[in-house]
């Protein structure tokens, strides 16, 4: 009799006992599988990571959310490239390419400071760590409408600056800084298209390609008479043509190019070192200034070894020849 009085009440413990969850695992959170209700995609960019540990799955998280930037930053490098091998006379000299990644780096890890990790759960089955990254699209494109704006200010001023002179030189270096300007700011409109709720970002407004055309203007506009001994005269006024300059017996400006080469042979190789030397020289032939670079080049024989050297010179002077005579001409 007390057995059958007790088994309602036990069952009705039982009942309880699963009411309160007490053996109910935890739920799995719906942003483990990349969509979240809190979190939604049109406010924010999220990002999801999970290991065995939570540290690096808060990590994996947070670096999920920087790919969105990375491939914008990426698609900006590949574009100007591309512009550069098809056209030297813009193309973006080794400087600018470098100056340009340490900007955007820069610039990505200061959007980056607003990624936060609000969530985080363990799977109880595999221990395994799963972490939720999340970075406020609206706080993140207000950052970078900023920037875009302060790109543009400083566009305008250098236009402004660019209309009110006459000088060629003073023309073509401002056109020069006009056009790395707005190329970082294409860089930031690329980024902010990936975070502006709309994906349309801050539309340009000098597009870039007439920029370009007008720094080609600018340059043509510079007539320079090149100098020096065999190839080097040759490799010289072809790299500055090609770097958008006009080349002339009669140019106004002259540019020597000399190189003082010294041969080595060791253990079967064949060492060429040269010191190459751009001098730019001002009506009446007074130097303005000197570029200088160190070059080293070697093969297993003589023609290969000076053959190289050569090339490294070509490519050196396609890349920062322009740039060069500029700086020296307007310093």
């Amino acid at each position: 009799m007390k057995i059958s009085k007790l088994t309602p009440f036990a069952a009705a413990v039982l009942l309880s006992a699963c009411a309160l969850g007490g053996d109910k695992r935890p739920a799995q959170p719906d942003w483990v599988d990349g969509s979240s209700d809190r979190y939604p995609s049109r406010a924010y960019v999220v990002g999801i990571g999970s290991a065995d540990d939570l540290a690096t799955a808060r990590d994996r998280a947070r670096a999920d959310v920087a790919k969105t930037f990375s491939v914008s930053v990426d698609q900006t490098s590949s574009d100007r490239q591309s512009y550069s091998t098809q056209d030297n006379g813009a193309g973006a000299s080794s400087e600018y390419s470098a100056d340009i990644q340490r900007d955007l780096t820069l610039r990505t890890q200061q959007v980056l400071e607003g990624v936060t990790v609000p969530e985080s759960w363990q799977d109880p089955a595999t221990k395994r760590h799963h972490a939720l990254a999340v970075l406020n699209r609206a706080q993140a494109a207000a950052r970078l409408r900023q920037d875009v704006s302060g790109q543009d200010a400083a566009a305008e001023a250098l236009l402004n600056r660019a209309r009110a002179t006459n000088d060629n030189f003073t023309r073509a270096q401002l056109a020069l800084e006009v056009v790395e300007n707005q190329r970082r700011r294409a860089a930031l409109q690329s980024m902010l298209r990936a975070v502006d709720a709309t994906g349309n970002g801050v539309s340009p407004r000098w597009p870039l390609a007439q920029l370009e055309a007008d720094l080609k203007t600018a340059l043509s506009r510079i007539t320079l008479r090149t100098e020096g001994e065999a190839p080097w005269q040759a490799m010289l006024a072809g790299q500055l043509a090609d770097s958008g300059f006009t080349i002339s017996e009669s140019g106004e400006y002259t540019v020597l190019l000399t190189a003082n080469e010294n041969a080595i042979k060791r253990d079967g190789w064949h060492w060429l070192r040269a010191n190459l030397v751009l001098d730019v020289k001002g009506p009446g032939g007074r130097s303005l200034g000197q570029q200088r670079w160190e070059l080293k080049e070697s093969a297993t024989d003589a023609g290969t070894a000076e053959m190289r050297l050569h090339e490294t010179a070509a490519a050196i002077l396609g890349k920062e020849g322009r740039d060069a005579i500029l700086k020296i001409v307007k310093n």
